[in-house]
């Protein structure tokens, strides 16, 4: 009795083995054909993480790590990033003789995967102002999707000064720019965030590199940049937790929807009625500006701030954001940082009237939910025109 309880024991042992290697096998070939799958057809947009942790600014693209990407445009977008971890072409530390050099400090409008690296605003302007000058401008772009003031203060102090440039663009968008940069009033806590001692001192916080999810984020990470099924399911994972954390995240008073904009809490900034927290997320982004400012005026590097166009800038979302507040004025961002950037006494180029005044003599859409083309060719224009005396005075010896 004994040996026969024992042996069918041993039998069901086996099967169980069995089973569970014949299913470890099964998952093993679907990851498999899975990887095969997304790496040669990108299905469902798929594609190998390009991005890598940071301790300083979270996260930053790979040096040399190839991209693909196909959100807004009708057809994908790919490419290399460069030997600094930047999506542009390859840079040399030193800057090249008779040349001005501009650094660009931006988010994710100015990274601009959506259009080709040829296409982009900057590349479009460099053209046009190398052939109309003996003397050679080279833009270089150090932005990144996502960043605030904060990320874009450290990137310009441990990293654009390395290069010797003689000026700096900042690119500000009202919307993210305000909401990330503090605590308050971001969804996204894996990021720096800088506070103000009472001696008016910026302190750093680079916490979250301490954290547990930033630790299984690094490991994490080094698959991503090997797998396309890895890559895929994280990204997944990630744009559910910012579905559920972003209504607790950023409340916000009423909502509308109209061609793609959305009534935000940055907006109440707009009107007679701010929201609190987003107020003072704005004064500590104009804080930080003011520290961009300092930190060029100090390495003699012109510094330039450039804001960007919101939604209200097409006339039927303006309207539809009149109509839940009456006092709302689609020129604040463009008025007020204007009046900031004199207050500083830097340069300063506003995008929101021209954007509007493009769309209405034209009609044609200028965004996808980024910018398109003609997008992209309009902020050209802008920056050509007005980068011109800035440059000549460059050329003359001045700051």
């Amino acid at each position: 009795m004994r040996n026969n309880s024992s042996d069918r024991g041993k039998s069901r042992a086996r099967i169980i083995l069995t089973n569970l290697a014949f299913t470890a096998l099964i998952i093993i070939a679907f990851a498999g054909v899975s990887e095969i799958v997304f790496r040669t057809t990108h299905a469902f947009g798929t594609r190998i993480s390009w991005f890598q942790p940071d301790p300083m600014i979270g996260y930053r693209a790979a040096p040399h790590a190839k991209y693909w990407t196909f959100n807004e445009n009708d057809h994908p977008i790919a490419g290399r990033i460069n030997n600094y971890g930047y999506r542009d072409r390859e840079w040399r530390t030193q800057k090249p003789e008779n040349t001005v050099r501009i650094a660009l400090l931006g988010d994710s409008s100015v990274e601009a995967y959506d259009v080709e690296l040829d296409s982009t605003f900057y590349r479009i302007a460099e053209r046009r102002i190398n052939a109309m000058r003996g003397r050679k401008v080279e833009f270089m772009d150090f932005a990144r999707s996502g960043f605030t003031q904060s990320e874009e203060l450290l990137v310009l102090k441990n990293e654009v000064l390395r290069f010797s440039p003689d000026m700096a663009l900042l690119f500000f968008l009202p919307g993210n720019d305000i909401a990330d940069v503090s605590k308050e009033t971001t969804a996204d806590w894996m990021r720096p965030f800088f506070s103000v001692a009472a001696d008016g001192q910026l302190i750093l916080d680079t916490g979250f590199a301490q954290t547990r999810g930033y630790r299984a984020r690094a490991l994490v990470s080094r698959v991503k940049r090997h797998s396309a099924l890895i890559s895929f399911l994280t990204e997944r994972f990630n744009a559910y937790q910012r579905v559920r954390q972003a209504p607790a995240a950023a409340p916000s008073r009423g909502r509308t929807i109209m061609t793609g904009a959305e009534w935000a809490p940055y907006l109440t900034l707009c009107t007679a009625h701010p929201n609190p927290a987003y107020a003072r997320s704005y004064a500590l982004t104009k804080t930080l500006i003011e520290a961009m400012s300092d930190c060029c005026r100090q390495n003699g590097v012109r510094f330039v701030v450039v804001s960007l166009d919101i939604p209200a800038y097409l006339p039927e979302n303006e309207k539809a954001f009149a109509s839940i507040d009456s006092t709302f004025n689609p020129n604040f961002f463009d008025d007020d940082m204007r009046a900031f950037a004199e207050s500083l006494d830097i340069d300063y180029l506003g995008l929101e009237r021209a954007f509007r005044q493009a769309y209405e003599e034209k009609g044609v859409p200028l965004h996808w939910a980024h910018w398109n083309y003609a997008g992209h060719r309009l902020v050209a224009d802008m920056l050509v025109h007005h980068l011109g005396p800035a440059i000549d005075s460059l050329e003359r010896g001045d700051l």
